[in-house]
């Protein structure tokens, strides 16, 4: 990826082949996928507490890479370093938080995703990818260490209006007054082209606990919403 003139952030400059560009970003995930299996079979692999691989994470972006053509505005609101968490709007879902990880390695973050769905046998493989469970004391856990933490929203099929948010999830960021930045992500589960608008960092709640993080969830709502109306303008 690099950044156009006006700071936004685009991938590009692969050949296309089909839905995937090629033949860099492919090559890069075969051979990180063989080195990951190599690894695995001496042991010299390395996972943290929450069952995270980095090499794997590294052929996923790869292959996401060579899927995806990315637009992304607004990745000067991300720190640098310390913890984040970002709410992403959601439309069928089976993307965005792919998408959004994607945009956020163009600045070397890696994003924990929240939200592991059942059964329960595909909890370990998407660890190992960096999806977490919707579970507050998880997140508060990972951003006690640094890490960006992205929080989607509830699937929305009704036009440009966002999802609704759990507080529960969102209220270890109010308790650490940590920053949480409302994304908004625009594409098709089917194409090429994705955008990912990143603003600036919702205002604190004026409660705190549970009453805060619910002001929380009702506010990062409206950014949202907000970026969404705008178009990214």
């Amino acid at each position: 990826m690099g950044l156009d003139h006006q700071g936004r952030c685009r991938s590009g400059g692969s050949v296309t082949c089909g839905i995937l560009r090629a033949p860099k970003d492919l090559f890069d995930a075969q051979i990180g996928s063989v080195r990951c299996l190599l690894r695995r079979v001496d042991g010299r692999f390395e996972m943290d507490p929450w069952g995270f691989d980095p090499e794997v994470h590294s052929v996923l972006m790869s292959l996401g890479r060579a899927r995806w053509d990315l637009e992304v505005a607004g990745l000067g609101h991300v720190p640098e370093s310390g913890p984040v968490l970002l709410v992403v709007q959601r439309r069928l879902g089976l993307s965005e938080q792919g998408v959004v990880s994607l945009a956020l390695a163009s600045i070397g973050r890696r994003v924990r995703r929240v939200g592991i769905p059942g059964p329960e046998f595909l909890e370990a493989p998407l660890r190992l990818t960096g999806s977490v469970m919707a579970d507050p004391a998880e997140v508060r856990g990972l951003l006690r260490d640094g890490h960006v933490v992205s929080v989607p929203m509830s699937r929305s099929f009704c036009g440009d209006t966002p999802g609704s948010l759990d507080p529960l999830v969102l209220q270890p960021a109010v308790d650490m007054g940590v920053p949480v930045l409302p994304v908004a992500v625009h594409g098709l589960e089917w194409g090429r082209k994705w955008q990912v608008i990143v603003d600036a960092a919702v205002t604190a709640p004026s409660e705190d606990g549970r009453l805060g993080a619910i002001e929380m969830a009702g506010r990062a709502r409206d950014a949202v919403a907000a970026i969404v109306a705008s178009g990214g303008n």
